[in-house]
This record gives C-alpha cells, sequence and structure tokens, in this order.
C-alpha cells in the first residue's frame, strides 16, 4: 500500500499517529490455498481491512477515536514523564484494537450464508452505535431476530471474514500456554489479513514498508544464512541466533508508535563491545561512523544491570 512515510514525523492528530504503522506496514497480498475460501474471498478481505485503516485514519470519529493535537516521545524520554500524553495513547490505542476484535468476533461468531454473515444475538450482541461504525465503513447491517451483515461493494466478503477470523483463533488455540502474547499476535494477523493457522513471523508482517525503502526481506534473507532463526511467540517480527555462553543474538523489528521515530530495530549481539573494540581497526570510516551513530547513550535507565546485558 503506498501510503506517505510519516516515520519521524508529525500528524494531523494523535489517532493518525496509532493508526499510521498498520498502514504503512500493511502486507502485499498473499492468497493461500484453503478449501473453505476462494482467492477472490481472501482479495475482497484484504481490500477491506486495508480501506478501512485508510478510513480510520482520514476519519478517526468513526470509532470514536476524538480529534486530539498530536503528540509523542523523545528517544531515551521515559513515558511517565508526562502521564496525561501517555494515558491519552493508552486509551486511543485500546479503543482502536478493541474494535478490530470486535471485528474478529464477527467473523469468528458468524455463520456465513448466501455471502451474508449471520450472528446469532446469543453469541454476540452488537449495540446500535457497532452497528453505526459498521455502516461507515461501507457496510450493510440488518437486525431482527439476528444480525445479518453484507457487503455490495465486496460480494464475498464475508466468507473471506469468516475464514480469517478462524485462522486467527487456531494460531492462539494451538499455543497451550494461552500466553497473551500469542494472542496479541494471532490478532495481529487477522489485522494484516494474513490467512495461517500458524503465527507468521517473518518479514511479510512488515513488507509493506519495502515500498517506502525499507527492504527487509535482504536483511531477513542474510540473517538466516547466518543462522538466524524466527521466533514466533515474541510478539514482533524477530530473529534469532543461540550463541556461546547460552546467549542469543537477537534482531527484532518493531514500531514504538509513541515514539517520534517510530520505527525500531533492535540488535542484541553477545560480547558487542569487544566484538567493536577487537575489529574497530578494521572499519573504514563510514562503517565507524555508522555503528557509533546507532550506539544509545546512557540514560540511566538500569535495563543492562538489571538483564546482565551490559558486556
Amino acid at each position: 500500500m503506498k501510503f506517505e512515510n510519516k516515520i519521524g514525523k508529525s500528524f494531523d492528530n494523535l489517532a493518525q499517529r496509532v493508526i499510521y504503522p498498520y498502514i504503512i506496514s500493511y502486507p502485499e497480498f498473499e492468497p493461500v490455498k484453503n478449501n473453505d475460501v476462494s482467492e477472490s474471498a481472501q482479495k475482497q478481505m484484504y481490500d477491506f481491512m486495508k480501506n478501512t485503516f485508510v478510513t480510520m485514519y482520514n476519519n478517526p470519529e468513526i470509532i470514536g477515536l476524538p480529534i486530539e493535537e498530536d503528540g509523542c516521545f523523545g528517544e531515551g524520554v521515559l513515558y511517565n514523564s508526562n502521564p496525561e500524553l501517555n494515558n491519552m495513547m493508552k486509551k486511543f490505542e485500546k479503543k482502536f484494537l478493541d474494535f478490530f476484535n470486535f471485528l474478529f468476533e464477527l467473523g469468528f461468531y458468524g455463520e456465513v450464508l448466501d455471502n451474508k454473515l449471520h450472528i446469532s444475538k446469543a453469541k454476540k450482541a452488537i449495540n446500535k452505535n457497532k452497528q453505526t461504525m459498521l455502516v461507515r465503513l461501507g457496510l450493510e447491517c440488518e437486525t431482527k431476530e439476528e444480525t445479518v451483515i453484507y457487503s455490495n461493494e465486496y460480494p464475498e466478503l464475508c466468507v473471506g471474514w469468516n475464514a480469517l477470523s478462524i485462522c486467527s483463533n487456531a494460531v492462539w488455540d494451538k499455543d497451550i500456554t494461552k500466553a497473551i502474547v500469542s494472542q496479541s499476535f494471532a490478532r495481529l494477523m487477522f489485522m494484516k489479513c494474513l490467512y495461517a493457522d500458524e503465527i507468521v513471523a517473518d518479514s511479510r508482517l512488515y513488507n509493506g514498508l519495502e515500498q517506502s525503502g525499507v527492504y527487509l526481506s535482504q536483511l531477513e534473507t542474510f540473517l538466516i544464512e547466518k543462522g538466524y532463526t524466527y521466533n514466533s511467540h515474541d510478539g514482533g517480527y524477530t530473529l534469532v541466533k543461540h550463541c556461546a555462553n547460552n546467549k542469543d543474538g537477537k534482531f527484532k523489528v518493531l514500531f514504538d508508535w509513541k515514539k517520534k521515530n517510530q520505527l525500531k530495530y533492535y540488535f542484541e549481539i553477545p560480547g558487542f563491545t569487544k566484538l567493536v573494540t577487537n575489529h574497530y581497526d578494521k572499519m573504514d570510516d563510514s562503517l565507524k561512523g555508522l555503528v557509533f551513530s546507532r550506539l544509545n547513550n546512557c540514560y540511566n535507565c538500569g535495563y543492562c544491570t538489571q538483564t546482565g546485558n551490559h558486556q
């Protein structure tokens, strides 16, 4: 999805800051073979979800997000330095994610008949406010003995919707620990319209960024060749390599949307200080500059001493 690159920039309002990461990282459409849902149904759900993000971005009030002035935290600035802003951010994010959990539940509890989603009131009650939200997103919504949802623009939408919810639930259901992180990851797959019954922990979660010049697939290939593997329960796109002394090397990509520079890359390299100092003389000037430009200053947060990652 082509969209203005707003990484490190200001937004028209706070709601846009919350929604933006899901737009800019929305993956390319990749249909899967599934006897229960056709490729066209998958594509219609994919297009509906994509357009839903954009519609919300331009009109956040549709899901009850008020228009508030944009705000963010600089690098190294703790969230508790501005509790008012941080609390507002939490409320915005919760309302946004709650709505997509609502969409998931509609697909999961609904039964598809004649390309319409029939939801029993006993399984999922839908109040008038939620119905209005659905209508403003382009859906038809009828309520009698049950709630019936369908789309004139996307005739096969409900078939794809139901299948996507079932796939998403299967991801979490397979994890016997029922960890919160795996549940949130399963919902992330629903929001990114990935039809898979296992967690997808590769660059597909962020391959929409490649249209903005962030080429994760190339880095992913390089790291896998170096022995890194996916860590599917880490709550994000993460590659891990087991090193000596029970230490793990780790590369992780995530959006910290509360920060001014939202896109974050984390490298955890055991013995990194020794690695740099031992090979410093072999680096050219540009590599030296890159290494030190990417090292954080110490903010006395206590992370390294508490976790033993100060070597």
